[in-house]
């Protein structure tokens, strides 16, 4: 562990302790306002009875909350420190290759596991850091502006370029010295844990030995975490049988990704001029440097014949930011009333419920394929007609642009599998 990163956990200690006071604070002041309002309401004998209660009650929650923080912090101390604990089971070998040993422990530490890298790459470090400033910043798009500006008259004006103002210009010097040390002590520590690691180099080596073999895939089962090995031709024999459905999935021999981000950019800049939506939605759905979306299959492990469920990574695709600015916007207009947190408010919910509906039998449905099977057309149809027909303030947006913007959002999705694109021409991806 690098002195940089110790002091990055102190410090992130420290800012923590201060919230937890700032909180004991606040509720320390609030305890004494509710006695002393309840004082007033309250024979004195009642409220001593009530105080004593409140002490010892919360004296002996403070004694179990005494004895557990100790014990953590004991076996955190160096001389408690113990190996992690690796779980050989999470790791399912589906494929006709046999795991050594080694190899097995090697991927029970879960495809999160992160190895110290050989080497620092600087240019992604940077450019990642440059990005970051961007995006904390209106820099973005006066870029995106002065060069839309550039193309239309092949010259820049003085006064378009952009200075930055004197909280910025410190802002970019923090963030170029803070990089520069990172970069520095990163290398150092990497050079140190590659020359006296021994595990780092012994699992670098078993994984790059199963990277090199390109008759299995290695992947993350479909639900909960752990580690699934396929064989290759096995794995592509499955997801070609989903993507030769032709009702859902059709094969491209160009890629549109251009065609339809200039498509979209128009659309938006029509919309921005006309008042119909916000710099902000434009900004979060204006797409740029666009790619196709990525296939793959997550094996459902826990099924026979281990089929699999596809899914489609896309970030960075054209209606990648449309999606999530709709969202938003759409988010407005929808009542949540059936939603349920998670499993736990569903069992809160379950012992509200009267004893009467103990006569009742719950059952649950799964449907095959949900998000493929969902009938775009018609579901569109529906979203129009709930913010448009009788709604009392529809969005800013017209119904014909709306339309387009939705359609755009989920009929226009191609991604790319095995060097192939296709296009998905009913039903909306996973992912």
């Amino acid at each position: 562990m690098s002195p940089s990163y110790r002091e990055c956990q102190r410090r992130l200690l420290r800012a923590e302790i201060g919230f937890k006071y700032r909180d004991l604070r606040i509720l320390k002041k609030n305890y004494i306002r509710h006695l002393d309002e309840l004082k007033i309401y309250i024979p004195d004998n009642v409220f001593q009875h009530v105080s004593n209660y409140i002490i010892n009650r919360s004296r002996a929650v403070l004694y179990v909350k005494e004895d557990n923080l100790q014990r953590k912090i004991n076996s955190l101390r160096a001389g408690h420190r113990r190996a992690p604990r690796v779980d050989r089971n999470v790791v399912k070998n589906l494929s006709s290759r046999t795991l050594s040993h080694d190899e097995t422990e090697c991927l029970a530490h879960g495809l999160d596991y992160g190895l110290v890298p050989k080497n620092i790459d600087d240019m992604n470090i940077v450019s990642n850091i440059e990005n970051f400033f961007q995006r904390i910043t209106d820099i973005s798009q006066h870029h995106r502006k002065m060069m839309s500006e550039v193309s239309d008259k092949d010259t820049v004006d003085g006064s378009d370029v952009r200075i930055l103002d004197s909280k910025e210009m410190t802002l970019a010097s923090n963030f170029r010295s803070i990089t520069d040390s990172f970069r520095r002590q990163s290398y150092h520590f990497a050079q140190l844990q590659n020359r006296i690691n021994t595990e780092q180099r012994k699992y670098r080596r078993l994984l790059q030995n199963l990277k090199n073999d390109k008759s299995i895939v290695v992947t993350r089962p479909d639900k909960g975490r752990g580690v699934v090995l396929l064989d290759k031709a096995d794995y592509l024999s499955k997801m070609h049988s989903i993507l030769n459905d032709i009702t859902k999935f059709s094969f491209l021999s160009y890629d549109p990704t251009i065609a339809r981000e200039t498509k979209l950019i128009k659309l938006l800049n029509r919309l921005l001029d006309e008042g119909s939506i916000s710099k902000e939605f434009n900004n979060l759905a204006k797409p740029f440097g666009s790619i196709p979306g990525r296939l793959y299959g997550l094996p459902k492990v826990h099924k026979e014949d281990v089929p699999l469920r596809p899914v489609v990574s896309a970030i960075k695709t054209f209606n990648y930011g449309l999606g999530k600015a709709l969202s938003l916007l759409l988010s407005q207009f929808i009542e949540k009333t059936n939603m349920i947190r998670d499993s736990f408010s569903f069992v809160d919910e379950l012992l509200a419920l009267p004893k009467c509906m103990s006569q009742y039998k719950m059952v649950s449905f799964d449907i095959a394929s949900l998000y493929t099977n969902v009938p775009l057309t018609e579901t569109i149809d529906i979203i129009l007609k709930h913010l448009y027909d009788g709604h009392a303030k529809p969005p800013t947006i017209s119904r014909e642009d709306m339309k387009e913007l939705l359609d755009l959002a989920t009929e226009k999705s191609h991604f790319l599998f095995n060097g192939q694109l296709y296009d998905q021409i009913d039903g909306v991806s996973m992912g």
